[in-house]
């Protein structure tokens, strides 16, 4: 690498560390965490669940004939 891309580099870390720390910093006074954080809470039960499978396909049949007639008319 040349010199001015590694100045580029070194330059962008910097500007990303500071945003990230900027970030954290504003979150709280202090920089320290608020309190526990509210949080849902799910009951589980068993039961039991249908298990149906839908597939795309088309019916072919494996032997095929026409009925023609023997006399025009």
């Amino acid at each position: 690498m040349s010199g001015t891309k590694q100045a580029r580099g070194f330059t962008l870390i910097t500007a990303v560390f500071m945003i990230a720390t900027q970030a954290v910093a504003q979150g709280a006074p202090g920089g320290h965490a608020t309190g526990p954080t509210e949080v849902g809470v799910m009951t589980l039960t068993t039961q039991d669940v249908p298990y149906i499978v839908t597939l795309p396909g088309r019916a072919v049949a494996y032997e095929q004939t026409d009925i023609r007639p023997r006399v025009n008319g």
